[in-house]
């Protein structure tokens, strides 16, 4: 995956979970749904990153 799309995909996750905290205060029910869906799209897109970061740092030093 490129950066921009790493990038796209740590927006959505952030969108997700803020908008499931503000619902998990406003007290709703498929609130409890969002938080997780969002921390884990987080996690997913941070740790694709620094993958790709370790990748591209071994490959320029074997180069």
């Amino acid at each position: 995956m490129k950066n921009k799309q790493l990038l796209i995909l740590l927006i959505i996750g952030v969108i997700t979970t803020i908008l499931g905290s503000y619902l998990k205060i406003m007290d709703y029910n498929y609130a409890t749904l969002l938080l997780p869906i969002g921390l884990v799209v987080e996690s997913t897109a941070i740790l694709l990153f620094a993958l790709r970061s370790i990748k591209d740092k071994n490959s320029k030093n074997n180069a």
